[in-house]
């Protein structure tokens, strides 16, 4: 198996500030070079990412929802477990009238306990979930790549970025922390 990997000169000298919106850099992937400008968004591509994003947005919410409900269900599993224990430890120590008390508790807490762990089913989908938003997120990453990189190279590179399976999320990730270190210089 292959390990690729992105490498992106940090040299002071390849970044150069033209506009006050473009930004020239030069990046190394696997000893390729590609001369890119880097643009930041003007109002109407900020709206048209901000779009791109809403998906992310969305199964994100709903990733954090199932996260809650699933560590509600587990708490109380967890409290049910508890009491049953706690009442079987009783029901060794008291008599044949309290035991039938304790007995019809433990059979009300044994339902509860099933019908949660059948809820807990869903949970599993949270993967799922998590797949689709990783892709939402990949997505909007190369359409931010396609839409705010430009110059002689730029297809080059998307294409490279494909064909070694470079996350343009990897790619922004790097292009940002040399943007903001060009910004920190002026």
């Amino acid at each position: 198996m292959t390990t690729l990997s992105l490498h992106i000169s940090s040299k002071r000298k390849d970044i150069e500030k033209m506009i006050k919106t473009k930004y020239k850099i030069e990046l190394n992937i696997d000893d390729d070079i590609f001369h890119v400008e880097v643009k930041e968004p003007d109002l109407k591509e900020k709206k048209e990412l901000e779009l791109k994003n809403e998906t992310s947005r969305e199964l994100l919410g709903k990733i954090e929802e199932l996260a809650n409900d699933e560590t509600k269900t587990n708490n109380r599993l967890n409290e049910i477990n508890d009491l049953i224990n706690v009442n079987n430890e009783i029901l060794r120590a008291c008599s044949l009238g309290d035991k039938v008390k304790i007995l019809l508790e433990n059979k009300e807490l044994i339902k509860e306990r099933a019908r949660l762990l059948k809820e807990k089913e869903k949970y599993g989908k949270s993967a799922d979930l998590l797949k689709e938003f990783d892709a939402a997120l990949e997505n909007a990453f190369k359409f931010k790549s396609e839409l705010l990189i430009g110059g002689l190279d730029k297809d080059r590179l998307l294409k490279e970025l494909n064909i070694k399976n470079i996350a343009h999320k990897k790619l922004w990730d790097d292009l940002n922390v040399r943007i903001n270190e060009a910004l920190k210089k002026k």
